[in-house]
């Protein structure tokens, strides 16, 4: 159920990856070690929750929750994650809890159609690479409350249940934003957001009936506000930087602020 152990270790750190699927291999792990310095694999697990898996303080690589059979993703220890936190296509999944984890190298939630909130994200402050949270298909409310920084692109698309998004402490994109492709979206609240790297999209939501984006000072590269059948105002007082602009296709829409913008670099 997993690699070689290095007996040089530090007591309770395993060294090499790691792949556990059942409750009887999480106790076998939790026996010995509380640390892996490699990847973490929990697949086709057996079972409704990580209950025995409860020992887990830090996973220096990735840690992968895939294919699972898993109700609950609960792992109350957990601190640190020096790679990325990937949880994807369990379709038994409802609600994932790691309250003490603070920063991932990625973030990538898909294809878990039975996933209902994130409140057990609530901690993270810090993602150096990419967010992604797409196709989950009875997410309804989706909040990283304490999110600060994204260093990669940061995507939210094709939750046809979502109905609120919020970030709201969130201050810098590195790359690529997007919210698309969700069907159902009321409310998108990201009013701390200051700098987006690279193009910024948020289109196809045809229920969506505000952008504010009230502190908002430059885009790295385009924005494109379209397809959102719903909207009625585009509130974006302050930027000033970007490199194209293009809101179209929003029929409903009668109001546009864009009162700082100085410089459109090509498109207009």
């Amino acid at each position: 159920a997993g690699g070689d152990d290095d007996d040089s270790a530090a007591p309770g750190v395993f060294v090499g990856d790691v792949s556990l699927s059942s409750p009887a291999a999480m106790s076998w792990f939790c026996a010995s070690w509380d640390r892996v310095e490699g990847q973490l694999l929990i697949a086709n697990s057996q079972g409704a929750d990580l209950g025995e898996l409860a020992c887990l303080r830090s996973v220096s690589g990735d840690l992968r929750i895939a294919a699972s059979s898993l109700e609950t993703a609960a792992l109350p220890a957990l601190q640190e994650l020096g790679g990325a936190l990937v949880i994807a296509g369990n379709q038994l999944l409802q609600s994932v809890d790691f309250p003490g984890l603070t920063s991932a190298a990625a973030l990538d939630i898909s294809s878990n159609p039975q996933l209902q909130d994130l409140t057990g994200l609530a901690a993270l402050e810090t993602v150096v690479g990419d967010v992604e949270l797409h196709s989950n298909g009875l997410l309804q409310h989706a909040s990283l409350p304490a999110l600060l920084t994204v260093g990669g692109l940061f995507k939210v698309q094709s939750n046809p249940a979502l109905e609120v998004f919020r970030a709201d402490a969130l201050v810098s994109v590195g790359a690529e934003a997007s919210v698309r492709f969700c069907v159902v979206l009321q409310e998108l609240r990201l009013p701390s957001l200051e700098t987006v790297g690279g193009m910024l999209r948020i289109s196809s939501n045809p229920m969506l009936p505000e952008i504010a984006l009230v502190e908002l000072l430059s885009v790295g590269g385009g924005v494109y506000v379209g397809l959102n059948q719903g909207l009625s105002v585009v509130r974006m007082p302050i930027l000033s930087l970007v490199d194209s602009l293009r809101i179209s296709d929003n029929p409903s829409l009668p109001e546009i602020q864009l009162g700082g913008l100085t410089l459109v670099q090509q498109d207009f």
